[in-house]
């Protein structure tokens, strides 16, 4: 297990999602605690404590040059901004009487330290929202939308994605597919890699990557693809992905899938064998425009890389 500074002295290229800020619908302690509470004296200063610390880690990652993001991490911390905004903006202020000093001083301290937090949080929100719109990738490509579409397709049949508080009963629907953040995360490593040669590392609090970019990275490297996906199989196998799973405020460095094996050929269970046929059709499809479209995957020489301001 790693410290998040120690990540930034190993790493060159970092990319990070919106787990990193612990704010996410995962941390149920924290969601839960705010929803139920409408005065600052029934905030646990505990749990604000917990995730305005994993927050300052957070942006100090952020801070770095070496840190990248993309556009819907971007729109993820706003809503987590909204989110808290709202919250601050509702909690109910302390009806405060005349005759009643000592009670309204006790009340007073009550709320005072709760009410610091709360906005120290609302602040600390905000500095993460534009650090990271400050540092977003530029993946307005064809090639990078090739990519996003081979890896949408795989995870539409094979539901690697996983909603844990779905599955532990904490909320009624399963919300696992409403976004595909990570699908573009993953889209966005393939492609910085092959065609600028930049060689992120992830670093994430969510376990689905671990089955994303091994499985899908193995199944896009499957021999039935070649000579289409040789430069694929090239850079993957001679450079595995780099992923940090974050468990509070440390890191674990995870490579048990994501070593350099491809599979020899291409097959998805529980989907019938016309419909893999499918499925390896299409693929093979992009992945022969991939090819043909720049040669080698090489589509532009190397630039170094600059934030997407806006």
């Amino acid at each position: 297990m790693v410290e998040l500074s120690e990540i930034t002295k190993k790493e060159d290229l970092i990319l990070v999602d919106a787990t990193v800020t612990n704010l996410t619908a995962e941390n149920r302690d924290f969601y839960w605690n705010i929803y139920d509470s409408r005065r600052y004296s029934q905030l646990p200063c505990q749990v604000l404590a917990k995730v305005i610390s994993s927050l300052e880690h957070s942006i100090d990652l952020l801070a770095k040059g070496s840190t990248y993001t993309i556009k819907d991490v971007t729109d993820k911390i706003r809503d987590l901004e909204r989110t808290v905004n709202a919250k601050v903006d509702g909690f109910l202020e302390p009806v405060r009487l005349p005759h009643a000093a000592k009670k309204r001083v006790k009340i007073d301290n009550r709320n005072k330290r709760p009410k610091q937090m709360m906005h120290e949080l609302q602040g600390l929100v905000y500095q993460a929202r534009l650090l990271c719109r400050e540092r977003q990738l530029r993946l307005n490509n064809p090639n990078y939308e090739l990519l996003l579409d081979m890896v949408k397709l795989l995870e539409s049949e094979m539901y690697l994605k996983k909603d844990t508080s779905f599955a532990l009963g904490y909320h009624s629907r399963d919300q696992s597919h409403e976004s595909d953040t990570a699908e573009r995360i993953v889209a966005a490593i393939y492609y910085e890699r092959l065609f600028h040669g930049r060689d992120f590392c992830l670093v994430t609090r969510d376990t689905d990557f671990v089955s994303l970019l091994g499985i899908f990275t193995r199944i896009l490297g499957s021999l039935y693809f070649s000579p289409y996906n040789s430069p694929f199989r090239k850079t993957f196998s001679e450079n595995p992905i780099r992923l940090y799973i974050g468990v509070k405020n440390r890191f674990s460095f995870d490579i048990r899938y994501l070593a350099p094996s491809f599979d020899e050929e291409f097959i998805i269970y529980k989907i019938t064998p016309q419909r893999n046929s499918e499925i390896m059709a299409k693929i093979n499809g992009s992945m022969q425009r991939l090819y043909r479209s720049t040669g080698s995957y090489q589509e532009e020489s190397y630039q170094p890389l600059s934030p997407l301001r806006m």
